[in-house]
């Protein structure tokens, strides 16, 4: 079965800046992948190039059976959603209500369903609405959408995804469950990141690679911890 996205050997510079070497890996359809790094590691850069916004110097990006070197950005958004980091970047309109409404507008949906999509549509990530990012990225892998999150969140990425790709100066230096990768501060210190407060202490408690969602390892915590303070 062809992988929702793969990059076979991709490399990328600025000018004389190189920012990603050799990069390989796939992502098959209804996976959740975190892809994590220090700033300035290439994961905005990598997501450009899977967005056909830019094309790699060298080795190819396939998403689906399209080499996006083959494609221009407006072909490719009709496999490739992509959120960007900074609201700033994409909003436009004079208002929240015509800038969600833009969307369904432009992919000729009836003016009445874009309503409906418009009232239905919250903005912001406080802890409800973090739950409900949560729930919409479950149901999207459930229906064999493959998903890419970059995120410097590591207790959201326990929480709601299952692989870790970590790159480091431009090079994939992790590619992994996240279970085995959080639980291990000290693999994960080189690279800029510090591991969950879920993870530490379930790695604290001799239980590395179990914390994958926060209330499962919360109630192994409590089981362990009745068990070691039993007389």
């Amino acid at each position: 079965m062809i992988p929702a996205l793969r990059l076979e050997g991709v490399s990328f510079s600025y000018g004389t800046v190189p920012v990603l070497a050799n990069v390989s890996f796939s992502i098959a359809s209804g996976e959740r992948v975190a892809l994590l790094g220090r700033n300035g590691a290439g994961k905005s850069t990598l997501v450009r190039l899977i967005a056909g916004l830019q094309w790699p110097d060298q080795g190819i990006v396939w998403v689906g059976d399209w080499d996006t070197r083959d494609c221009v950005p407006e072909q490719l958004a009709w496999r490739v959603a992509t959120v960007f980091q900074h609201a700033d970047q994409q909003l436009f309109a004079t208002s929240v209500r015509d800038d969600v409404s833009f969307g369904p507008r432009a992919l000729g949906v009836g003016e009445r369903e874009v309503q409906r999509r418009t009232e239905s549509a919250t903005i912001g990530v406080d802890r409800a609405l973090r739950a409900r990012v949560t729930r919409a990225l479950l149901e999207r892998s459930a229906a064999s959408v493959a998903l890419l999150v970059i995120t410097h969140d590591l207790t959201f990425a326990a929480e709601t995804l299952d692989r870790g790709l970590v790159l480091d100066r431009g090079t994939l230096a992790c590619d992994e469950p996240l279970p085995s990768l959080l639980g291990d501060a000290t693999r994960l210190e080189p690279l800029g990141l510090a591991p969950p407060p879920v993870a530490a202490l379930s790695t604290a408690l001799d239980l590395p690679g179990r914390p994958v969602r926060e209330a499962e390892a919360a109630r192994e915590l409590a089981r362990v911890a009745r068990g070691r303070l039993a007389p």
